[in-house]
């Protein structure tokens, strides 16, 4: 028998888990940032156009300082450090990221005739901030999901041994997100099917956080699970909101509002995780709109 105080606990573990949620996203695009400096480091070949600067982690929401404290998840100030010790390297990571790109002939007149150009040496420097933003955010990330325990809406991606296996790849230099043709690869283990999963029809918009001059998109949810939803976007281009990582917001004609990133494309369907995941009773998965047959997410 449930009591009253189980709504505050209950509450409590969903908001761990969320936060965990968005460092979890966060660490995969470190690994992205940290997979392209380590191969420019050491001067291995990269498809055309592939920025470290257009795999930034997105600025946090749940899981900043200032969010955390006023939600007042039960996190200790060891926790906190952690936290703001992550977003700080990536900070730093990003501001370091950026020069180096503008200096490695993009923009290079921004800097003065001159300019004297940066050597592979850089890129180790800057490769070793995202290897170092990877350690600290995973132990950042594994401590907030030990506090969340066994929460309502499910382990998220940190307790796997898919991104625990990529983090030490990284930190150990590695550039696992790198095909050895230059490509660039989005872990597969990262849209994870371990949710029901119900079938819907649903009208909706497809908003581009990122890219606020992009009009949003008409779409239908064709699924949609505790963790994440599948897209139907008729006439997607191969813009920015067809990306991996890319942050996200799909709106129901109701007005609901679910945030999310993008896992993986295919022709004019998306995968998104959600950042926050749903409850098990959200009306998205009970109502009457969504059919009875279901598979696994």
């Amino acid at each position: 028998m449930s009591s009253i105080s189980d709504t505050p606990i209950k509450a409590r573990a969903r908001l761990l888990a969320t936060i965990g949620n968005e460092l979890d996203f966060a660490l995969i695009a470190v690994s992205l940032c940290a997979s392209i400096s380590s191969a420019r480091a050491f001067l291995r070949p990269l498809a055309c156009g592939t920025e470290a600067s257009r795999y930034f982690p997105a600025e946090p929401r749940v899981s900043s300082i200032a969010a955390i404290k006023l939600s007042k998840p039960g996190l200790s100030e060891t926790h906190l450090s952690l936290i703001a010790d992550f977003y700080d390297l990536v900070d730093a990571a990003k501001a370091l990221t950026l020069r180096i790109e503008h200096h490695d002939g993009r923009t290079v007149a921004a800097h003065g005739k001159g300019a004297k150009p940066l050597i592979d040496d850089d890129w180790v420097t800057v490769s070793g901030l995202w290897r170092r933003s990877a350690a600290v955010g995973y132990a950042a990330a594994d401590a907030v999901h030990r506090l969340a325990g066994k929460s309502p809406a499910g382990a998220s991606a940190a307790s796997d041994s898919g991104l625990e296996l990529l983090i030490n790849r990284v930190v150990a230099g590695a550039s696992p997100c790198v095909t050895p043709a230059g490509d660039l690869v989005y872990p597969s283990w990262a849209d994870r099917r371990n949710h029901t999963r119900r079938q819907l029809n649903l009208a909706a918009t497809l908003h581009v956080l990122s890219d606020t001059l992009r009009p949003p998109s008409a779409a239908i949810i064709t699924d949609i699970s505790q963790s994440g939803l599948g897209l139907i976007v008729p006439g997607i281009d191969t813009g920015r909101a067809r990306q991996p990582g890319t942050r996200v917001a799909v709106v129901t004609n109701s007005g609901r509002r679910l945030a999310g990133v993008v896992v993986w494309a295919s022709a004019e369907r998306l995968g998104i995780r959600l950042i926050e995941p749903l409850f098990d009773s959200d009306v998205l998965l009970t109502s009457s709109v969504a059919p009875s047959n279901v598979s696994r997410r």
